[in-house]
């Protein structure tokens, strides 16, 4: 074998694209669980995934379907969070499924009611 194939051949594996990596997403709560009040806080967490990625999410909530919506990057150690405060315009049941590059990173269901 010539040594140019040589270099060819052992060169390929490093001239791979980086495949994608949704990663694993985390939901925390202030309340701790899936079933949250108005005023209570939350953050969808995503670690370990491809770095500099668009996040997306799509589900359902209460006003219906929703598809694709951007919601920021990763960062350049492949991590992201998101963070809000629940209002009255958000009761009702949702469903989530969060993707990074493409790649799901997990699914979440939750519901929202008025304080007790």
């Amino acid at each position: 074998m010539r040594r140019s194939s040589l270099l060819a051949l052992f060169a390929l594996p490093f001239l791979r694209p980086a495949v994608a990596n949704g990663g694993q997403l985390t939901f925390t709560t202030s309340r701790g669980g899936t079933s949250l009040q108005v005023g209570d806080t939350w953050t969808v967490s995503i670690s370990g995934a491809t770095p500099k990625a668009p996040v997306t999410v799509s589900g359902s909530m209460p006003s219906g379907a929703f598809s694709s919506t951007a919601m920021g990057s990763t960062d350049a150690n492949g991590t992201f969070s998101k963070s809000g405060t629940v209002d009255a315009g958000m009761i009702g049941a949702w469903q989530e499924s969060w993707m990074v590059g493409g790649e799901p990173s997990g699914s979440l269901a939750l519901s929202v009611s008025l304080q007790s």
